[in-house]
C-alpha cells in the first residue's frame, strides 16, 4: 500500500487510486477508505 499511500496523499482530492500493471492494464482501484481500514485492520 506504500505507493498507493502516496499518490492518495499527494491526490487527497480524488480519493482514488487505479492500480495498474506494467503493460497499464488497470488491476483495480485503491480508496481512501481502504487505506483507513488496513491501518486500523479491518479488512
Amino acid at each position: 500500500m506504500g505507493k498507493a499511500g502516496e499518490i492518495l496523499e499527494a491526490y487527497s482530492r480524488l480519493g482514488i487510486c487505479l492500480v495498474v500493471d506494467e503493460d497499464r492494464i488497470l488491476c483495480g482501484t485503491v480508496t481512501n477508505s481502504d487505506i483507513r481500514r488496513a491501518l486500523i485492520g479491518k479488512n
